[in-house]
């Protein structure tokens, strides 16, 4: 999700006054804790990540520095599929 799509998204579904609670994680931040863990990213890994903790993220666990982490162990560990034009993360599940 790019910033104009979250923007686009925010004023789809919620009124300009209405309090709310957001938290962002973006690209920087992927890139940042895999510089930690003496890794590096593509552009197209680092979307993948954000897009899969993004729409698959436990609600009870949300996302932090170790979900983070574990989607860069993914990567690293090359359980990664390519469905189309775009990057999924495979852990193994069915769909």
């Amino acid at each position: 999700m790019t910033v104009r799509d979250a923007i686009i998204r925010l004023l789809k579904y919620h009124d300009l006054d209405q309090n709310i609670c957001m938290i962002i994680w973006g690209s920087e931040d992927v890139e940042l804790e895999a510089e930690n863990m003496n890794a590096v990213m593509s552009e197209e890994e680092t979307q993948a990540i954000l897009d899969n903790m993004e729409d698959g993220h436990d609600a009870t666990l949300g996302v932090n520095w170790y979900t983070i982490q574990c989607h860069i162990e993914a990567v690293i560990n090359g359980r990664v599929v390519e469905i189309g034009d775009q990057l999924e993360l495979d852990f193994g599940g069915e769909a």
